[in-house]
Parts: structure tokens; sequence; C-alpha cells
């Protein structure tokens, strides 16, 4: 009897057993449709949406209002819908709300790379030190300024 190979990781647990990424650098940005370019030596917030979800509609709103405010303080936002949709409707969505921020897209593969960047749910947010080791992940948008100084202070 021969034994089949063993599944990857991704296909053999649920994504609530993704491994958590804090205190480790960020997974490779290419899989989730941000060019490198977008990704300067800076604090990071990366937001994983689904444009299909309310609540990932609305957090992304609130982002866009605050995304030149994080960008005085050092943080630079990125965004990754983390589902499938068309990529001109979502290029049409993000046009239509005036995010001004770089927004990227999981081409295929989605369980595996919201694994690989430990997103349990949707929405998720994670933040970075400028050195995209992780600081904080999975909390809500009330919590936010109180992650970027406890980032701050944990350098």
């Amino acid at each position: 009897i021969e034994a089949l190979p063993a599944p990857a990781p991704y296909e053999e647990l649920p994504l609530d057993f993704a491994p958590p990424l804090l205190g480790k650098p960020l997974p490779e940005f290419y899989c989730i449709g941000i060019p490198l370019e977008h990704v300067p030596d800076t604090s990071l917030l990366v937001y994983f949406f689904d444009l299909n979800q309310r609540p990932s509609r609305n957090c992304i709103d609130q982002l866009a209002k605050q995304a030149e405010r994080l960008k005085r303080q050092g943080v630079t936002l990125v965004a990754t819908q983390a589902s499938t949709v068309e990529k001109n409707d979502l290029d049409t969505w993000v046009k239509k709300h005036n995010i001004l921020f770089p927004v990227g897209m999981i081409m295929g593969g989605e369980e595996k790379e919201r694994f690989n960047w430990g997103v349990k749910s949707l929405p998720w947010l994670i933040l970075t030190d400028e050195d995209h080791i992780v600081r904080a992940e999975g909390f809500g948008l009330d919590e936010l300024e109180a992650k970027i100084h406890e980032a701050g202070d944990a350098k």
C-alpha cells in the first residue's frame, strides 16, 4: 500500500489554526498583489478584506479617511482583497470610493495565502514596525491608535 503525500499545512487545518505572525517578518507581498514599490521601509498596516462583506467595506472606508493621518504617523497602509472577485469590479469600487492607498488582490489560492498570512477572519488588520516585523494582528479598528503606540514602544 502506497501512502499519500502529506497535505500542505493550509489543506489540513482550518484558518483558525494558522500560525500567528506576531514577532515574525511579513510573508511575501507578491502573493497578495501588492507591488514591492508600494512597500516602503515604514511601519505597515496591512488590511485584508472582502468586498462582498459590509463590515469589510465599512472598515476600508474608515481607513481611507485615516490614510493621510496614518502616513504622517509613519504608517503606510496597503489593502488586499482576500476572496475571489472580478478584478474590474474591485478596481471600479476602489476608484468610486476614492481609495488612494495601494489595493491588491490574492490571485488564486486564497485559502493558502490567508493561512500564510495568519488571516483567521475578514476584515483582518496586521501592523508592523519599520522592519516589517508584525507587532499586532487581528485587532479592531477601534484599537488601531493603541496598537500603533505599542508597536512604537516595542522597538
